[in-house]
């Protein structure tokens, strides 16, 4: 039988604005920056409520015991109906054996929200079975690949910029899909983009990876657009800084990928479907279809045996920039 899925932190603002309040929530998960966004609309939520600055207090796990926190939970508002108490870091805390005790039978008057930094591994235990039967439990999964990339689309509106899918993929590629380090990255780039309505590929590239650094992202994106001399360049710099065999690898998935795009266009599937069978994702996947209209069938048979020709060479330790001049010189030969 499948594991029950856990509540998501998602179903919590609809929750908080009816005003009916949970003694305890259990806050967990990947995602770090839903579960910060999640603790700031708690926080947020709760000011027109806590009267008083004594009604209100934030404890870091690294630095706190149990006995402080139920301490605390335990003793009368000061000068509001109610009180909350945000223990962050609680994967940290050394001993939770009283707020174990604590969630059996929680005061009235208080709002207790543990925030643990991290997934959990078993939920079998006696602490977890109870939150997860009182309902108490939340989770704050990573973003889907095509829920990421609508999210940087929204990120960049409300700023009111413009950024394509393709390049909001881009984005995700370079910086990785931790949406923390991509409101940083997207803040740099909002800083340096000006007046200029939208975020192209060419603004990422030079503000949020170093000029000079190629990814073999960027080397499929100018492969899709059969530019052969950008394509050379790209191709010949990871050569020189990177194993060679991975690279041919790549290649070889990524025109394997490209193979496929005619029956998939066919299937009726969706982006996000299409994108994985390829290889890839949501937002390349339009790579492959812009491939695709460029290497017709002949082209990529030649291209694989160009790409097995290459293979071989890097085993028998040739010169990897030669064998990647001459790769790249067979798939943009007519």
């Amino acid at each position: 039988m499948a594991a029950k899925k856990n509540p998501s932190i998602n179903e919590l603002p609809a929750h908080l604005k009816t005003g009916k309040f949970k003694p305890v929530y259990f806050l967990f998960g990947s995602d770090s920056y839903g579960l910060n966004k999640v603790v700031e609309l708690i926080e947020k939520t709760f000011e027109p409520i806590i009267n008083s600055e004594f009604d209100s207090k934030i404890f870091f796990g690294s630095d706190s015991t149990d006995a402080e926190i139920v301490d605390f939970l335990t003793t009368f508002p000061f000068a509001s109906e109610i009180k909350l108490v945000i223990v962050k870091e609680f994967n940290k805390l050394k001993d939770h054996k009283l707020i174990d005790s604590y969630i059996n039978n929680p005061m009235d008057t208080s709002v207790m929200v543990l925030v643990f930094e991290s997934e959990v591994k078993k939920f079998d235990t006696k602490f977890y079975k109870s939150l997860i039967e009182k309902n108490w439990l939340y989770e704050a999964n990573l973003l889907k690949e095509e829920e990421l990339a609508n999210w940087i689309l929204k990120y960049f509106a409300s700023r009111g910029k413009k950024i394509s899918p393709q390049d909001a993929g881009y984005l995700i590629d370079v910086t990785g899909n931790n949406r923390e380090l991509l409101q940083m990255q997207a803040e740099k780039i909002l800083t340096y983009a000006g007046t200029e309505s939208e975020v192209t590929y060419e603004v990422i590239k030079k503000h949020v990876y170093e000029a000079h650094k190629y990814t073999v992202f960027d080397l499929f994106n100018y492969l899709s657009q059969n530019d052969k001399k950008k394509s050379m360049k790209i191709g010949l710099h990871i050569a020189e800084e990177e194993e060679v065999i991975p690279l041919i690898g790549s290649l070889n998935r990524f025109f394997s990928g490209v193979a496929q795009v005619p029956e998939l266009e066919k299937s009726g599937l969706d982006q996000v479907s299409k994108g994985r069978i390829v290889g890839g994702n949501y937002y390349s996947y339009p790579y492959y279809v812009a491939a695709a209209r460029l290497y017709n069938a002949s082209r990529l048979k030649r291209i694989s045996e160009a790409l097995l020709d290459a293979d071989l060479a890097a085993k028998s330790s040739q010169n990897s920039v030669l064998i990647i001049t001459t790769l790249l010189a067979s798939i943009f030969s007519d």
